[in-house]
């Protein structure tokens, strides 16, 4: 049979030598899954204070070596209809070889049988111990097919089938090569980088024992000398290679970017890639060069990882994101050297947080400041409401289109659905917990105290009695119903992502609505809920797995067929060709490679090659120098070889010590919202601030424990900001040197990862692994489809984009009760933190005990804290370092900031098509001291001012001049907010209106830009036009509150208490200078506006009574002073409030547990009022005079474009007659006609759609 076309993919191969001087100085945290604890309700993944220190097998003296699968190999694709990822299959079989010896070199190569199951049959025929394989999960097809396998080591295996929908199974086997041969090609494969489900199965080295790594106990070699080693992996059945099959619709070219491998023979061209020869099998190539083993000599000497517990060298900082802690750790390095500046270090936060272009802006440093406090929380989806868009008119004027009534129906039902959702989802997680609870009763003795009955727990897991079973069917039910009235996923044709058929069957919808040719229905996103992240720790000193650096580099890897191969097959040393040959001196022989695939030889004689602990013999074979040929190997000179040399595995070897793991214990220390009538926490106007005041808090720490995998972000982080601000802004020499720049920044030790778990732990709840239920459940067949799981679904199940939520479960450790929290506030220290590799070596960074470990004691810990987390007043003041930690939701939430109809007031702008936030315009006139009062389209309502009554000057309003309006009543009718805001009796003193125009002026002077005016000069006469809207602001969860999971509320959680807390909101965000709010009056319970208390963004005259400050911004000396809104979760309705704001910005809500909040009006709700409103100058006496007709005056017209003058005379019957304007000269004449004095409205008609006025310069 011909050599299929090969692509030799190079693979990392790791060696840690392990001897009684290593074991001597080094701990190791060895832990593997235990799937037996399945059959017990348990989490296979131990608890973080459960895993074991050490393991005299998987940790004993040997060469432990592990191969790191090709990156394309480790990740996922994601189904854009169910979400869910699917993983590639992996080589199944590897071949280990080790070299030996100086003078003469022996061989010994074992072939690992990565998805063989260990038996009794195993170890009756030679096998290893079934310590050394590793404990897994197969699907129940699998299992089967190993029955009928004619493998005796697969039909002889006895799968644990305790666990319905999986049998346990230990896997991996290692094989004398001398007497292996393929037994089971045409078995199935099944394993995948993920394994079961377990993120860390391809990398931790006990989690993949003779999978992807295995330990040469060196039995046979009791003295010191130089070993290599080398693997080669490949598929036992060919048709199962990832090349074997390109996937649909892909190219070759396209197959091999997705697995970033990069084949020389593809240029980039697509004709000419599409002439190569597609490769159709893999095989994965890696080396240990010159292995240093003595058993009974000192450790090897180079060592990263005691390199750093001599020097020390490794900080540790936290803060809410990546970016905060890593600017956190940069401050303090270059602090150390140079000193950093509070400007030096807000650039800095904004660099990396993606908000440089921001900080430029006006306002920068409060918007940078307002987009990294946004990052600290994630988000979940929040709902939908639907609008439609009319059909284009030819000329792009406005469509003449009327709304279906059917748009409000859709968004009542969208509104319920997402509501009822919510709930729906509560209720699985508790009918799930339930479940999880009824199988831990019967497995734990004995059982809890506080359990329930488990016959009344039977009672409620039955869908057909009343209980939490019924109620999630009814929940499930209504939710259908729902699904069932809007637009979802088209089911019928097959659609390249999820969101085209979710369009097709938005089309579909509409079409059955008939809805008019050219105008479409869209879903548009509501404000999303979030939730706080985990707090996330970096590490400087460390070095990341070289593999996880590059993560945007391709992989090179390297052709070959039957009729050439780009292998190394020579090296030339002095002139001499020195090639090799398995069997031929100076290569020992390699007994198994009549089994092996093709290639195999040659990969073989390729590393005999490459390694200088076989200088010595090929020198003695070629008759050159020893040294010679050591340099040669030494130095890898691709002009020395005949061949393309790997790209990975030809550096020297050292012991390896890249940390994946960082294991932690914290101390939490939970500060009460309030304590009796006292608060703990005072709203700032940004975040909370703990201040403890007279109350005494007790510290009563709460151990939180957990375990995070490692990660580089930081480097990749900065490296991608870097990139893109130097290919945005960059200059010519600095894109030159960028290239330059990213590969130094690759040798950079950071690591970071979030503290895994914490959040959920404080909430009792477990992210682990755990058993869910089946519909092959004896008991409870029908919880699986309830609970929403994606793979059990049945005829009357939920649609598909609305399963899986459930993913965590109730936290009983050991079965009991775990402390439960529901809020996050607190002040946090660790108490144990340390790290380790893919082998388990420990790295104790923080650790009570000093004496027999740990680089660092908890109490004087110098743990970098980022500003955000820093405390004024410690708990615990014997601890060096502690972090704060303010109030934080531990469910999705969020401020729900929506518009209301400005008339009305009860419909949602978004939701309502016909709803206009807009209760009407204010214009204030600087000139006159007045407030020109509109409608919401725009229409003059009259003046509001002072004028002289008595010894006062008191407010006034005066109707419009055309007569349309002549009493309050009337203008109620038209404007029910103008109204009210000027029938305050508040309103109508000197000092407070004057106040209200003040603060008016002050805060428009700091919006930026100044409106969207076509004349911004005409602002300095009139100001710029304020709308009055109506908005509602409400604190909403998703889903019921979160509640306690220990068992006594397993049937009836309490009340949650946080419902209750006032939390703060501030509206309004002056110093980011694109906040348009000047203030809002906030209304009673029925909806009323208190317009006798005008709540001020910026400080208003001390000499009134009428306007408070919002805020104040910052700490606050007397917090009950603060003046902000408060909500509650448990607001019966949302709080209303009527804003005056510059329409032309947005209006913002911070409230430190969410994210800003922010509310904008639409452009067609301020365009069309604002083109044609009119203005009004109070002027006289001026002397004037008119021409013969009586229709026009002589007056300095000004220069203001995008409108017209005219002048207003008063009539005796209180109607006034407009007049043109005739120009005047700046010379002196007696006109003809007498001179008049008179007094009069000079009239502003602004026509913003006029582009080509007529100017009049004065």
């Amino acid at each position: 049979m011909s050599m299929r076309p090969t692509l030799v993919v190079p693979v990392a191969l790791d060696a840690l030598v392990i001897t009684p001087a290593v074991l001597n100085e080094n701990t190791f945290r060895v832990w593997r899954q235990s799937y037996t604890a399945l059959a017990d309700y348990g989490s296979p993944e131990p608890d973080e204070g459960d895993r074991q220190v050490s393991d005299p097998k998987l940790a004993g003296a040997g060469v432990h070596l592990h191969w790191t699968l090709p990156r394309g190999l480790r990740h996922g694709v994601q189904d854009e209809k169910s979400g869910q990822l699917t993983f590639p299959l992996v080589p199944n079989r590897w071949l280990v070889t080790r070299f030996s010896g100086t003078t003469s070199r022996t061989a010994k190569s074992w072939v690992i049988e990565s998805d063989c199951p260990h038996s009794a049959y195993a170890v009756h025929n030679g096998g290893h111990e079934v310590a050394f394989s590793t404990d897994h999960l197969v699907a129940p097809d699998v299992a089967g097919a190993w029955r009928t396998s004619a493998d005796p080591y697969r039909n002889q295996a006895e799968p644990d089938d305790t666990v319905p929908g999986s049998a346990r199974v230990p896997i991996g086997l290692a094989f004398d090569a001398d007497s292996w041969t393929e037994r089971a090609a045409a078995d199935p494969l099944f394993l995948t980088a993920l394994g079961a489900g377990n993120p860390s199965f391809a990398s931790y080295t006990p989690h993949n024992s003779n999978i992807f790594s295995c330990t040469d106990d060196l039995a046979d070699l009791g003295y010191a000398t130089t070993l290599g080693y080398h693997v080669i992996g490949w598929y036992s059945d060919p048709d199962a290679d990832i090349l074997a099959t390109l996937p649909p619709g892909a190219t070759y070219a396209e197959h091999l970017a997705h697995l970033q491998w990069q084949d020389p023979r593809l240029t980039g061209d697509a004709d000419h890639d599409a002439a190569v020869t597609p490769a159709t099998r893999s095989l994965y190539s890696g080396q240990a060069l010159t292995v240093a083993w003595d058993p009974d000599g000192p450790a090897p000497a180079r060592d990263p990882l005691r390199s750093l517990r001599d020097s020390g060298a490794l900080d540790v900082a936290i803060g809410n994101t990546t970016e905060d802690a890593f600017a956190a750790l940069a401050g303090r390095a270059v602090d150390d050297a140079a000193g950093l500046t509070v400007a030096d270090m807000q650039l800095l936060r904004a660099f990396l947080h993606g908000l440089l272009a921001r900080a430029d802006e006006s306002g920068g440093d409060a918007k940078v400041l307002r987009g990294i406090r946004d990052s600290w929380f994630d988000a979940t989806a929040g709902g939908y409401h639907w609008t439609i868009t009319p059909p284009p008119t030819p000329d792009g004027a406005p469509a003449n289109f009327t709304t279906p009534d059917w748009l409000d129906t859709l968004n009542d039902d969208q509104r319920s659905l997402d509501a009822q959702l919510g709930l729906l989802a509560s209720s699985q997680w508790r009918l799930n917990a339930l479940w999880l609870k009824r199988g831990l009763v019967d497995a734990l003795w004995p059982a809890p105290d506080d359990a329930p009955d488990p016959d009344e727990m039977d009672a409620q897991l039955d869908p057909d009695r009343d209980g939490l079973a019924a109620t999630v069917r009814g929940l499930t039910d209504a939710v259908r119903a729902l699904a069932d009235a809007v637009p979802q996923p088209d089911p019928d044709t097959a659609h390249a992502t999820a969101h085209q058929a979710l369009r097709a069957g938005i089309g579909a919808f509409a079409a059955t609505r008939d809805l008019p040719a050219g105008a479409t229905l869209k879903a548009i996103p509501k404000s999303s809920f979030w939730q706080s992240n985990n707090p996330v720790v970096a590490l400087s000193g460390v070095l990341p797995p070289s593999d996880a650096v590059a993560e945007d580099r391709s992989l090179p890897v390297r052709p070959v067929d039957e009729h050439s191969s780009s292998l190394i097959s020579r090296v030339t040393v002095s002139g001499t060709d020195i090639d090799a040959t398995p069997g031929r001196p100076p290569m020992p022989e390699i007994p198994v490679l009549a089994a092996l695939p093709d290639g195999a030889a040659a990969l073989l004689a390729e590393y005999f090659l490459l390694d200088p602990g076989n200088a010595t013999v090929l020198a003695t074979a070629a008759g050159i120098s020893v040294e010679a040929v050591t340099a040669a190997l030494t130095a890898h000179d691709p002009a020395a070889y005949t061949g393309t040399l790997p790209a990975l595995g030809l550096t020297a070897w050292t012991q390896p010590w890249q940390p994946l793991f960082m294991e932690w214990k914290a101390q939490y220390l939970p500060i009460p919202y309030t304590e009796g009538a006292q608060r703990c926490w005072t709203f700032d106007g940004t975040d909370y601030r703990y201040t403890p005041g007279t109350a005494t808090v007790s510290a009563n720490p709460v151990d939180i424990k957990g375990i995070s995998a490692l990660s580089p972000h930081p480097r990749s982080l900065f490296a991608a900001r870097l990139e893109k601000f130097v290919t945005d802004h960059g200059t010519g020499p600095q894109r030159d040197r960028l290239a330059r720049w990213l590969a130094a920044i690759g040798d950079w030790s950071f690591l970071a990862q979030e503290l895994t778990g914490f959040n959920e732990r404080l909430t009792a709840r477990d992210s682990r692994a755990f058993r869910r239920p089946t519909p092959d459940d004896p008991h409870h067949p029908r919880i699986a489809d309830l609970v929403g799981y994606p793979d059990a679904a049945g005829a009357d199940s939920l649609p598909a984009r609305y399963r899986g939520r459930v993913t965590t479960v109730p936290y009983l450790p050991g079965g009991e009760d775990a402390p439960f929290q529901e809020i996050r506030q607190g002040q946090l220290y660790f108490q144990q933190l340390f790290l380790y590799d893919k082998f388990g070596r420990v790295l104790d960074v923080v650790n009570p005990d000093t004496e027999h470990g740990g680089l660092h004691d908890y109490r004087n810990f110098p743990f970098v804290i980022d500003d955000a987390f820093a405390t004024d007043t410690a708990l615990d003041p014997t601890i060096a370092a502690v972090a704060q930690l303010p109030p934080r939701l531990l469910q999705p939430a969020r401020l729900n900031f929506e518009l209301l109809d400005g008339m009305t007031g009860t419909r949602v702008v978004g939701t309502d098509a016909e709803a206009n936030p807009v209760g009407g315009w204010l214009l204030p006139n600087h000139l006159d001291h007045s407030l020109l009062l509109y409608d919401p389209a725009g229409a003059l309502l009259g003046t509001y001012r002072l004028v002289t009554s008595g010894s006062r000057r008191v407010g006034q309003w005066d109707p419009p001049p055309d007569g349309a309006v002549t009493t309050l009543a009337e203008l109620a009718a038209r404007a029910p907010v103008v109204a009210g805001l000027i029938g305050s009796s508040k309103l109508a003193t000197e000092a407070d209106f004057t106040a209200f125009l003040d603060v008016i002026d002050s805060t428009l002077w700091t919006v930026d830009p100044l409106g969207a005016r076509a004349d911004r000069n005409l602002s300095v006469l009139l100001g710029r036009p304020l709308a009055l809207v109506r908005a509602q602001l409400r604190l909403e969860l998703d889903g019921t509150p979160i509640f306690d999971t220990g068992w006594a509320a397993t049937l009836d959680p309490p009340p949650a208490a946080f419902t209750a807390y006032r939390f703060a909101v501030r509206l309004g965000d002056q110093a980011a200078r694109d906040d348009g709010l000047i203030g809002y009056f906030t209304a009673d319970a029925d909806g009323t506006y208190r317009y006798d208390r005008f709540n001020s963004v910026t400080a208003p005259d001390p000499r009134q009574d009428y306007i408070t400050r919002i805020g104040p911004l910052g700490p606050c000396a007397t917090p009950s002073d603060a003046n902000y809104l408060e909500l509650t979760f448990a607001d019966p309705a949302p709080t209303e409030v009527l804003l005056l704001m510059d329409p032309h910005a947005s209006v913002h809500a911070v409230t430190g547990i969410t994210p800003t909040a922010a509310v904008s009006v639409a452009p067609s709700h301020v365009q069309t009022p604002l083109d044609h409103i009119e203005a009004l100058f109070r002027f006289g006496p001026v002397l004037t005079v008119s021409d013969k007709s009586g229709q026009s005056v002589a007056f300095p017209q000004p220069s203001e474009k995008h409108g017209s003058w005219s002048w207003l005379r008063p009539g005796p019957d209180g109607v006034w007659t407009p007049n043109t304007l005739t120009a005047v000269t700046s010379d002196a004449r007696f006109p003809d006609t007498p001179i008049t004095v008179e007094d009069g409205l000079l009239r502003f008609t602004t026509d913003l759609e006029d582009d080509n006025p007529e100017e009049i310069t004065r």
